[in-house]
């Protein structure tokens, strides 16, 4: 009897720390989902924010009202993703900070207004003058200062969680070891025949274990290899097969961010387009492959002007 009440015992508790397991990542995904929600939310107000910036900037750089028309939708889908932000954390301790952001996010909105209301009158210099000077600039650096404050603690606070989650679950697997080895005790108490079982069961476990250990291997091996072929591909859909120059694509996308990035800090942007003069004669003379060979050189020659970040070499 004292056996069966071993054997009964070790079966409870492994039922209970096998509920309260599940308990524990039920509640770490939900968790961890929220946060990733609060992050995400967090992330494109950064972006949304950033838009309505370009959108107001562009227009007044321009003197064109018609650049900032978007500006109303975007402006909405920034006050709902507020919204959302702040229900997701609002049992959190990240929820003052989000009301903060909303409120220096007020702050951005009401000059931005003010300077929608100088263009609509015509008064380009005055909006220039308040907008890409001043006040604004000052308000728009905090806030992404303390945007990215926020981002931050949202990351602390995932990484913190998942901690505590993974704490319960090693207390959790450490009573269900306590559990098995209650059992195999008892089991082998009870009967030799039992304890054989338990035996083979353990050299099941340990082969299991084993075979895990092997796929997993694979599998991290096999990873490795595609994210390295992954990244060759990468290169080779943004670079010129002949030149080894960047090509038109990874160009087209360079130009639209660094185009950004002039506008936005208000700096210069420079471009040189160079031509090979009388290449079609030199081809048709030497012939297609002293072409290319000419091609090489040229590109080779380019590449290595390349010596400061911010500039790029590409084939158009």
């Amino acid at each position: 009897m004292r056996v069966l009440g071993g054997l009964y015992l070790a079966v409870v508790i492994l039922l209970l720390t096998i509920g309260a397991g599940l308990y524990v990542d039920v509640k770490s995904e939900q968790a961890h989902d929220q946060n990733r929600k609060i992050l995400v939310g967090l992330e494109r107000m950064v972006r949304l924010n950033q838009s309505l910036t370009h959108l107001i900037t562009t227009a007044v750089i321009e003197k064109n009202s018609l650049r900032a028309a978007s500006y109303p939708s975007v402006l909405s889908e920034l006050e709902a993703t507020m919204q959302d932000v702040q229900a997701l954390s609002a049992r959190m301790t990240l929820s003052g900070e989000i009301s903060a952001l909303r409120e220096e996010q007020s702050v951005l909105r009401a000059q931005e207004s003010e300077t929608l209301a100088l263009m609509r009158q015509d008064q380009w210099a005055i909006a220039q003058q308040s907008f890409l000077t001043g006040d604004y600039v000052l308000a728009l650096k905090i806030y992404e200062i303390n945007s990215e404050s926020a981002v931050g603690a949202v990351t602390i606070e995932l990484a913190n969680t998942a901690q505590q989650q993974n704490q319960l679950r090693q207390a959790t697997l450490a009573l269900r070891m306590a559990a098995v080895i209650l059992l195999l005790l008892a089991g082998w108490r009870y009967s030799r025949h039992i304890q054989t079982e338990l035996e083979n069961e353990r050299d099941l476990r340990t082969e299991l274990t084993t075979a895990k250990d092997m796929l997993e291997d694979k599998v991290q091996q096999r990873t490795a290899e595609l994210e390295s072929v992954n990244r060759q591909l990468e290169t080779i859909s943004i670079t010129d097969a002949l030149t080894g120059l960047a090509n038109r694509r990874r160009f087209d996308s360079y130009w639209t961010q660094e185009w950004q990035r002039a506008v936005r800090q208000g700096t210069p942007l420079a471009v040189i387009m160079i031509d090979v003069d009388h290449f079609k004669n030199y081809n048709d003379h030497y012939g297609h492959l002293s072409g290319d060979e000419c091609l090489r050189q040229l590109g080779a020659l380019l590449h290595v002007t390349i010596r400061r970040a911010g500039e790029l070499a590409a084939r158009y």
